[in-house]
């Protein structure tokens, strides 16, 4: 502050001798403040400090690299001890790090499996959401499994010899196609989750233009802040540079994109809906751009696709399947809300050419002609056969119900946030959403300090509600379990959540939350390790010291 006050004196002084210099100095000094006040202003106050901490980190590092070194340790070190201790606790005295001298009986193997199910209870509750977005009690689970069991030892991999997989297959992809609107030229692949529908995608676009014009070597897709992270992920695994737009929306419209368009853009990613928001992007805006750029748009629809797909007169959001003209791929879970055992999800193409652009065929190898459909060799024929059996049975009436059930419990949602929780908002305009999404912020005056606090009191009552950041938020994400008397529950404990939080503003959050609260100040290279650290601490195998010796500086 002193500096910029001495500054501003310094711009009021009378000028010098050479007072065409002193004016060009003064025009220049003026010019870089502007410049700099312009950038700080789009940062906000968090992306201030984070900017502060990142230039102080690099400043520390210069000048004292060896002290700078030990608090980098010291930071991730603190950060890996709360990760650990969400995942680990105090560890785990039965753990298994080697093979046994001598096969255990398959008895025994079978009542080990299922006590280490009971930690799995607040899944079973349904309070714990863990992905699954089907209730795994009942008769759907006992037909997935009766017909996995079936189809155990099997492998699409060889289609001649397990002609019934790849009936299955190519039929789960034809009702698909069929569910979101794919016309007689569509087609598409059956893949093991929405992170490989998207790459696929992805790499075919870039596949046809790298065929188009040899010598490109620049391949950029223009995709929302709010995209999921495995468009991300393709960019990184496939040479693609991801060109985020500056939406003011959550929703991702035509001007932001058109706005970022280069000579090396291949492809237009949209949402349909996004994961933590729930909002569907403006595709009919988008593909009308696409087509009248040449460019090729793929549809993120994982999420939102069985439900979207269903709802009949209840959505009132943008148009958003194959039937829009522009929309040139479409990825769609089926192991979400289709109620398919993970992991089954379908890339479609609307048309057979994209779709042979994503083909890696090799001819020139020990093994001969070698070709996939997908990113994978050898595949579970069982996953396959049990999401052709959900398909099947569950059909388009028991989707369509599940859709309104899902609708009515959002609504739910919504208006008990409204009416009975005020220090929270709804993000997301509720017509342009998913229903299995209700994407909450702080209200304006809010007496909560960090929405993160909220899910880490939901968490002390059982509930692991996603969070998300830009904006921050927290969002009550719906399964077809919560369309019933798990409902109530939920609500009671959202307002007992809030209150706990107004109580206790200064309550220290741990694990994945700590990181989320912070990470609009951490500085990038901090956050780049900590994401590391958690897949690290993921895979590991601790025993029952970990409480006691977890990772120091």
């Amino acid at each position: 502050m002193m500096r910029f006050a001495a500054l501003c004196a310094r711009i009021a002084a009378p000028p010098p001798r050479n007072a065409a210099l002193a004016r060009l100095e003064h025009a220049l000094v003026l010019g870089l403040a502007a410049v700099a006040a312009r950038r700080l202003w789009r940062l906000g106050p968090m992306g201030v400090v984070k900017a502060v901490s990142s230039a102080l980190l690099a400043s520390v590092a210069s000048v004292a690299p060896a002290a700078a070194a030990r608090a980098k340790r010291a930071a991730l070190a603190d950060i890996e001890r709360g990760i650990a201790r969400s995942m680990h606790g105090d560890g785990d005295a039965d753990a298994t790090t080697a093979l046994p001298a001598a096969g255990r009986p398959a008895a025994a193997v079978l009542d080990a499996a299922r006590r280490l199910k009971r930690t799995h209870d607040g899944f079973a509750s349904g309070k714990q959401f863990g992905g699954v977005y089907h209730d795994p009690n009942g008769g759907l689970d006992e037909l997935q499994a009766d017909v996995f069991r079936e189809y155990n030892a099997s492998n699409p991999l060889y289609p001649t010899t397990f002609p019934a997989l790849r009936k299955m297959e190519a039929e789960c992809v034809a009702m698909v196609l069929d569910m979101v609107r794919g016309g007689e030229s569509a087609c598409g692949l059956l893949t093991s989750g929405g992170t490989e529908s998207v790459m696929i995608a992805l790499l075919a676009y870039r596949e046809r233009a790298r065929r188009a014009d040899p010598s490109r070597t620049v391949f950029e897709i223009v995709a929302a802040s709010t995209a999921h992270a495995c468009c991300h992920k393709a960019c990184h695994y496939f040479g693609l540079t991801l060109v985020p737009p500056d939406p003011k929306t959550l929703r991702l419209t035509p001007a932001a994109v058109a706005a970022k368009l280069t000579r090396h853009t291949v492809a237009i990613y949209a949402s349909a809906c996004t994961f933590t928001h729930g909002v569907v992007d403006d595709v009919p805006g988008l593909a009308a751009l696409a087509r009248a750029r040449g460019l090729g748009l793929h549809v993120d629809n994982c999420f939102g696709g069985f439900l979207l797909s269903h709802l009949g007169d209840r959505y009132a959001g943008p148009a958003w399947d194959l039937s829009v003209d522009g929309v040139s791929s479409l990825s769609c879970d089926v192991h979400k809300f289709g109620c398919a055992s993970k992991g089954c999800s379908v890339v479609a193409f609307s048309d057979a050419a994209l779709r042979r652009a994503s083909y890696c065929p090799r001819f020139d190898g020990a093994e001969g002609l070698y070709v996939t459909p997908t990113l994978q060799g050898s595949r579970s024929g069982g996953v396959v056969a049990q999401a052709w059996a959900t398909l099947l049975h569950v059909g388009r009436g028991g989707f369509e119900a599940k859709a309104r059930g899902l609708a009515d419990a959002r609504d739910a949602v919504v208006a008990f946030v409204r009416d009975r929780v005020p220090e929270l908002r709804l993000l997301a305009d509720h017509d342009a959403t998913c229903p299995a999404v209700v994407p909450l912020g702080l209200a304006p005056g809010s007496p909560v300090a960090s929405v993160y606090a909220v899910a880490h009191h939901m968490a002390a009552r059982g509930w692991n509600l996603p969070t998300g950041q830009k904006p921050a938020c927290v969002s009550v994400l719906l399964a077809y379990q919560h369309a019933g008397p798990l409902l109530d529950a939920l609500l009671a404990d959202l307002r007992a959540a809030v209150d706990a939080a107004v109580a206790a503003p200064d309550a220290k959050l741990d694990g994945e939350l700590a990181v989320y609260g912070a990470a609009d100040a951490i500085p990038d290279e901090l956050l780049d390790e900590a994401c590391r650290l958690y897949v690290d601490v993921r895979m590991a195998v601790r025993g029952a010291d970990v409480g006691k010796a977890a990772a120091g500086p």
